[in-house]
C-alpha cells in the first residue's frame, strides 16, 4: 500500500484495480490481496501506531523535538504562515494548481524544458526563503487531459 501511495495514490478499491496493471503485487507477495485485505493491514497497523511512532521517534529524533506530520488539505497557506514564524520548525508541502499556473504564466517555470525523470530546484520572490522543487507528472497531465 506504501508503494502504491506513492507511485499512484488513489482509494484502497482503485488501488486494487490498478494492481491489475502492474507489477507490484508479484514484487511485494500480495497478489490474492484485494480491498478487504487492505482494510485489514490498515486495522493491524491502528492497534501498531502508538508502538511504531514511539520506536520512529526513538530512531530519529532527539530529546524534546517533534514531527509536524499533515496532507495538502491540513497545512494551508495560514498554517505556512504561522510554522514561518517558529525558528525549529520546517515543512514539506504541494503548490495548489493555481500557485502553479501562477509560477508558469510568469515564467518561473517553464514546463517545455522538464526533464522526463528528474526534479530541479528553483526559487521565486513569492516564495522567500523556501526550497521550491518540480517535476512534470505525465499520469496527472494525461489525467487531467482527459477530463478536459
Amino acid at each position: 500500500m506504501v508503494a502504491a501511495r506513492i507511485v499512484d495514490p488513489d482509494s484502497k478499491l482503485a488501488t486494487t484495480r490498478w494492481w491489475r496493471n502492474t507489477t507490484l503485487p508479484e514484487v511485494f507477495d500480495v497478489t490474492g490481496a484485494g480491498e478487504d485485505e487492505l482494510y485489514c493491514a490498515m486495522d493491524w497497523l491502528q492497534a501498531r501506531q502508538g508502538a511504531i511512532e514511539k520506536k520512529l521517534a526513538a530512531r530519529h529524533l532527539q530529546e524534546g523535538e517533534m514531527a509536524l506530520v499533515g496532507d495538502r488539505g491540513m497545512i494551508s497557506q495560514g498554517h505556512i504562515d504561522k510554522l514561518r514564524n517558529e525558528t525549529a520548525i520546517d515543512w514539506i508541502t504541494a503548490l495548489k494548481s493555481g500557485a502553479i499556473r501562477k509560477l508558469i504564466s510568469s515564467d518561473s517555470i517553464q514546463p517545455g524544458l522538464f526533464d522526463e525523470k528528474n526534479l530541479f530546484e528553483f526559487t521565486h520572490p513569492d516564495y522567500p526563503g523556501e526550497r521550491l522543487i518540480a517535476c512534470k507528472n505525465h499520469d496527472l497531465a494525461k489525467l487531467r487531459g482527459h477530463k478536459r
